[in-house]
């Protein structure tokens, strides 16, 4: 789980230095990344809460 943060960190922080062609990549890969991560972490809670 910290490495996917450091990773979306990473991809926020270029998104704000790289070129401006490359911005909307950064941007759109810190993005998806957050929504593939909150879900996990949203699933695991909902799973955990469900169950006890």
């Amino acid at each position: 789980m910290v490495a996917e943060l450091l990773l979306i960190a990473y991809l926020i922080a270029g998104a704000f230095q790289a070129d401006d062609e490359w911005r909307l990549w950064y941007a759109l890969g810190a993005a998806g990344l957050f929504l593939l991560v909150g879900a996990l972490v949203w699933s695991r809670w909902r799973g955990s809460a469900s169950r006890g």
